[in-house]
């Protein structure tokens, strides 16, 4: 059987405010993602929904994790990698079931 790999982040959301989620517009989006022995990561949404522009979304950090993956990629001398070009699309599904 071949290894398994676990990885856990915690996130703390910070945006709430003392208003809470009151509204689709009375909180904001940011939060923190941290992991033992890691620096912390500042996060948001995305700006097309409300999120602050200057922290990382969830899909900024998608996108990086393809970026890191092994894939095909255009190589040059010494195998230095010369571009990285992908193209995702991402349709989220929610069940609607809590648990």
């Amino acid at each position: 059987m071949p290894p398994v790999h676990t990885y856990s982040v915690d996130l703390e959301w910070t945006g709430a405010g003392a208003a809470g989620t009151a509204s689709y517009t009375s909180y904001g989006r940011e939060h923190e993602l941290s992991a033992p022995g890691k620096a912390v990561l500042l996060g948001s949404s995305d700006p097309a929904f409300r999120g602050d522009r200057s922290r990382w979304s969830p899909e900024d950090l998608l996108v990086a994790a393809l970026a890191q993956s092994p894939a095909p990629a255009a190589v040059g001398e010494g195998d230095a990698l010369v571009a990285f070009s992908a193209r995702l699309v991402y349709r989220p599904f929610a069940s609607g079931a809590s648990g």
